[in-house]
């Protein structure tokens, strides 16, 4: 359904926050298998850097929900469908739903992650880059 006299803006802070929710869920997930996995020696090392990026993206989420807020956006139901993210929402008394294919999850979330990890962009296709 659309929502009248909604935003490009508007919108592009749901989709963030949703993408930012499915983020924080993967480093949680990833964190829990380094730990449980016993392969690495050291996994603690891993699992501090990924907390310190899921620590960042709920710094980020906490800003976005409060623009939210501001604007009179609510977020009030996300699930996971076998097509991708589906969400519902409030904005000024209008019901919207806005829905995420995996297809767009997976192209976007590994460079959103980078960035909330820390980590350059020097890995291209699994190999350093040439310096």
């Amino acid at each position: 359904m659309a929502v009248p006299n909604i935003n490009t803006d508007e919108l592009s802070l749901i989709k963030s926050w949703l993408m930012l929710t499915f983020i924080r869920k993967v480093f949680e997930r990833d964190s829990r298998i380094l730990i449980d996995s016993g392969v690495l020696k050291s996994p603690q090392v891993y699992v501090d850097m990924i907390r310190s990026g899921s620590d960042r993206v709920a710094v980020v989420m906490t800003g976005i929900q409060n623009e939210l807020t501001k604007r009179k956006i609510r977020i009030y139901e996300v699930k996971q469908a076998s097509q991708g993210i589906e969400a519902r929402y409030v904005c000024r008394s209008y019901h919207g739903e806005m829905n995420i294919p995996w297809s767009a999850l997976r192209s976007e979330m590994p460079s959103r992650m980078r960035a909330y990890l820390g980590v350059e962009q020097g890995m291209q296709n699994g190999h350093l880059s040439p310096i």
